[in-house]
């Protein structure tokens, strides 16, 4: 039953890579065609002056990002004047369960190994459920009071530009937002408790003791996220700079920190539309190889257990499953791209199934080799 469900959950698998190979590279195609559209019709402006011409043209802008809001942790009180973001890192003391194997020797002579757990304190910034814990008379772990946040700014100003808050505090640089006693008060209230508040290492310390502090005890830091200068690539509308929308529908946005050219932008995204695709693609054969071995489990699971022929029954099923999975995985990329690169489709079958038979051929070799042997 276990190697009939194996199977099964296999061709599941296989199915699901290829969905999402099929998924992955419509996705890189409409992206390819929004990128290239918009890299012949992106127009250089002065982001100190708005000019109507330009109203919902696909534009590219850089200078100082200037927040039009200050990001603040209401809970807190605490705020980061002049930057794009705000990380509220909180971390609790807790029980960890760690686990190991013991050997032990009776006075028969006889071996048994046992599993022995141990309990200490860790700072963590999640929960660590300690119901989950193995043994009966293991410690418990208090819930944690408050979790960890980021609060961004609602937007930012390039020039006379308004971009997009959260687009622009991703760019930001994050270092360590110094605290000051003045919000201790406040800290106190907002968690509440019996235990103080302290600063310690620029962190509130909510302990009875912080040099010696107990499970459930709670340390919070703050990080600022800063950027100076931003370049961005949008459509004009009004004072804003927002997603452009391509012949085919796909968005187009691009922002990063610093001073780069609109081809230089385009040319990282078009960069980094091609690597995701491939870890996509990577993925997905991996779950196909994966796949089609566990449907191969009734053939494998009875007829690999024989002496002799077993070995090369499970090599041959692992051979037969990559032959499969470069065939039939380079088959449904080519499907993404053959009504827009007909000529790269054919590129990529032919260079599938041409690795599947170098593949095949070699382990073929091998097998006649071991028989012989």
């Amino acid at each position: 039953m276990n190697i009939l469900k194996s199977a099964f959950f296999g061709l599941i698998l296989v199915i699901g890579a290829c969905i999402l190979l099929f998924w992955a590279e419509g996705r890189a195609v409409k992206t390819a065609r929004a990128l290239e559209e918009g890299k012949g019709l992106v127009v250089e402006v002065d982001a100190t002056k708005i000019d109507a011409g330009n109203e919902g043209k696909l534009v590219h802008i850089s200078g100082d990002a200037v927040p039009q809001d200050v990001p603040v942790d209401p809970r807190l009180g605490v705020a980061a004047k002049g930057a794009v973001s705000l990380t509220r890192i909180v971390e609790v003391l807790q029980w960890k369960e760690t686990s190991k194997e013991v050997e032990r020797t009776a006075s028969d002579g006889s071996k048994t190994k046992t599993t022995v757990y141990d309990y200490g304190k860790v700072w963590s910034s999640t929960p660590i459920d300690s119901a989950k814990f193995k043994t009966a008379s293991a410690p418990s772990n208090p819930p944690m009071p408050l979790v960890g946040e980021e609060f961004d700014i609602s937007a930012a100003k390039v020039g006379t530009f308004r971009l997009d808050g959260p687009a622009v505090a991703a760019l930001g640089k994050d270092t360590p937002l110094q605290l000051s006693d003045s919000g201790l008060a406040q800290a106190a209230a907002a968690l509440g408790g019996n235990n103080p508040v302290w600063i310690v290492n620029n962190q509130y310390v909510f302990a009875a003791n912080p040099d010696a502090p107990q499970v459930g005890d709670v340390r919070i830091g703050f990080a600022r996220g800063d950027v100076s200068r931003v370049s961005a690539v949008g459509q004009q509308a009004g004072d804003k700079l927002q997603p452009y929308t391509a012949s085919n529908g796909r968005e187009v946005f691009l922002i990063q920190a610093g001073n780069a050219s609109a081809s230089e932008m385009f040319k990282d995204a078009i960069e980094g539309n091609v690597f995701l695709t491939w870890v996509i693609r990577a993925g997905g054969l991996l779950m196909m190889f994966v796949g089609l071995m566990l449907s191969f489990a009734p053939l494998t699971g009875t007829l690999g257990q024989l002496p002799l022929i077993g070995g090369l029954i499970r090599g041959g099923a692992s051979l037969v499953a990559l032959v499969m999975t470069l065939a039939l995985g380079s088959i449904v990329i080519a499907m993404g791209w053959i009504f827009y690169r007909p000529l790269l489709a054919l590129a990529i079958v032919v260079v599938g199934l041409g690795l599947a038979v170098v593949f095949g051929f070699i382990g073929r070799k091998k097998q006649v080799a071991a028989q012989v042997a």
